[in-house]
């Protein structure tokens, strides 16, 4: 089965937590978080950090942390989450790196209000409930 790293990167400072989405430049493919697929030779933690970082063009900070595990569309879909820090901008534009099929694609990032009514793309939002909305401040 293949395994897949979603990461959940939540902002804090507003009058309630966001996401960081993105939605791709050049085709329609709905709004949607980080993800990719766990190589063969790495970590989830290790896939988590190096996906976040291709497609985002972030470094994961101390707290990036493992939240849960789902089966879904025959692949597992492993769920992290990551404070983010306060430095990151409301908006910006990414080139993806790395060697996937998603490499030389266009991202434009920016944040949305966290619930868990949020739906993207592909059924991502599906970790949500993994996250502790009471204790949001703790992520």
């Amino acid at each position: 089965m293949i395994s897949k790293v979603i990461v959940y990167i939540i902002r804090f400072g507003n009058a309630f937590p966001e996401l960081l989405v993105f939605e791709h430049i050049d085709v329609e493919a709905g709004i949607q978080v980080p993800k990719g697929t766990v190589e063969h030779d790495e970590t989830l933690e290790h896939a988590a950090k190096r996906e976040l970082f291709e497609e985002t063009g972030l470094h994961a900070n101390n707290t990036l942390r493992f939240i849960g595990t789902l089966e879904r569309f025959g692949e597992r879909w492993h769920f992290f989450t990551m404070t983010s820090d306060v430095r990151v901008p409301n908006e910006w534009q990414h080139k993806v790196g790395g060697v996937g099929e998603d490499n030389g694609m266009r991202f434009r990032f920016f944040w949305l209000p966290l619930t868990l009514a949020l739906e993207l793309a592909g059924k991502q939002n599906d970790g949500l409930p993994f996250l502790d909305f009471d204790l949001m401040g703790e992520i």
